[in-house]
């Protein structure tokens, strides 16, 4: 009797934690949140035009498939597009932020900036010029300068795709 009763109290565990999961599921979804890297785009952006030479870049290939994953379709015409999407190359700087003891550099800031804007075809502006930047620190190590500009160029490289996810950020605003 009792392996009958465990078996039953399994059998009814198992249903109510597959009933748990579908109504966190659905309750999450209902309240509006979504994974980063999801959502859609304004319904103006869904033929983009962005130049060619930009989309060559490393930065733009990304973008390029980040707003692909979204919904939209870069077009490689202007006349063809419904939005046009300004881009300047991403500039990235490293200050030094601090020293040791030995005058050697010790702390970096690296940061990375874009300026973009939204326009129709027809000239309309749906968004001014904007900056979107990323900073990070970089802990730099005397005694291993390669290790260190190795760091910096990973570092560049995560913020190269944080600038994408704020980019399309602003550009699921209104």
């Amino acid at each position: 009797m009792l392996s009958i009763l465990r078996g039953v109290m399994s059998y009814t565990n198992k249903y109510a934690y597959i009933l748990f999961i579908l109504v966190l599921t659905f309750g999450l979804n209902a309240c509006g949140f979504h994974l980063r890297g999801s959502g859609t785009l304004r319904p103006e952006i869904k033929q983009v035009f962005i130049d060619e030479e930009y989309l060559q870049t490393e930065f733009g290939r990304k973008l390029r498939q980040a707003l692909l994953a979204r919904g939209a379709n870069v077009v490689g015409k202007k006349e063809t597009a419904t939005a046009v999407l300004k881009l300047s190359e991403p500039v990235n700087t490293r200050r030094l932020l601090s020293v040791n003891e030995l005058a050697q550099a010790r702390d970096y800031i690296l940061a990375s900036k874009l300026r973009f804007s939204l326009s129709l075809s027809e000239g309309k502006n749906l968004m001014a010029e904007q900056t979107v930047e990323v900073r990070r620190e970089l802990v730099a190590d005397p005694n291993n300068i390669l290790g260190t500009d190795q760091e910096a160029q990973r570092l560049y490289t995560e913020m190269q795709q944080e600038l994408v996810q704020a980019l399309l950020m602003r550009l699921r605003s209104r």
